[in-house]
């Protein structure tokens, strides 16, 4: 069952790498956790940077290992770039993300775009970052999900898209927009779920999900199975300060 102080919230909104998984395998009593949400019919949500995958392919992810989930309980920096984007020719460094702009009928290109979107890409090579930052220097509009430039990748950090974004930052001498997590693009995406404020708990591994709550009037919980640190949340002033300090997300039942 719920921890008495978590009963309260109708709403859990989690992020994904490092909080709910490390890519490859799930945080222990992640399993427990879902069934403990689910029996007490609470609303769940997912909110993660991450675009590698579709949406489609995160609730597939989740579902394959064993926590039910659709693509409407994903938001990802997608959700903002289809609305961003709507109209122009787009030059994408990413994976999964291009599939979820083409579904959007987005037009991508590898020459004459007026916006360029980075993010994570496994496959990233030279000719890639150097067509970007043409295309910067050239007046074209520079978008990426996330500044962070590491993430969780089972028990290694792996480089994220921030250090990509950089790369393109310092040869065009733009600063890119930042989309995801916590930048109002993506707070307006959850918004639109339209949660009680009061009965709302997000729960992240990251600085960046802690502001996003805080600036959104939710309640807030930093957990140590990811990037922060305890350190991290010593050293934690005003929008960065969580509610609460969880070692894991299975510390939200009892």
């Amino acid at each position: 069952m719920l921890a008495r102080r978590f009963k309260k919230y109708d709403n859990f909104l989690f992020d994904l790498d490092g909080t709910v998984w490390k890519w490859t395998k799930l945080i222990p009593g992640a399993i427990r956790l879902f069934q403990a949400l689910k029996r007490e019919n609470k609303n769940i949500y997912f909110f993660t940077n991450n675009v590698i995958l579709t949406r489609e392919s995160f609730a597939r992810k989740l579902s394959n290992f064993g926590i039910n989930a659709t693509e409407t309980q994903i938001l990802n920096p997608s959700l903002p770039a289809i609305d961003l984007l709507q109209g122009n020719k787009v030059f994408v460094i990413g994976e999964g993300i291009i599939t979820d702009l083409k579904k959007a009928r987005i037009k991508i290109v590898s020459s004459n775009a007026d916006a360029v979107f980075v993010s994570t890409d496994r496959h990233v090579d030279y000719n890639k970052l150097e067509k970007a930052s043409d295309f910067v220097r050239n007046g074209a509009e520079f978008y990426t999900n996330a500044k962070g430039g590491k993430w969780v990748y089972g028990d290694k950090i792996r480089v994220g898209a921030g250090a990509l974004t950089k790369a393109i930052e310092e040869a065009s001498d733009k600063e890119a927009i930042v989309i995801g997590k916590p930048s109002y693009h993506m707070a307006k995406k959850i918004q639109e779920l339209g949660l009680d404020k009061s009965k709302t708990l997000i729960i992240g591994d990251e600085m960046t999900d802690i502001i996003i709550g805080n600036r959104l009037k939710f309640d807030t919980a930093l957990v140590l199975t990811g990037i922060a640190t305890k350190k991290d949340y010593n050293d934690s002033k005003g929008l960065n300060i969580p509610k609460y300090l969880l070692n894991s997300i299975s510390d939200i039942i009892s």
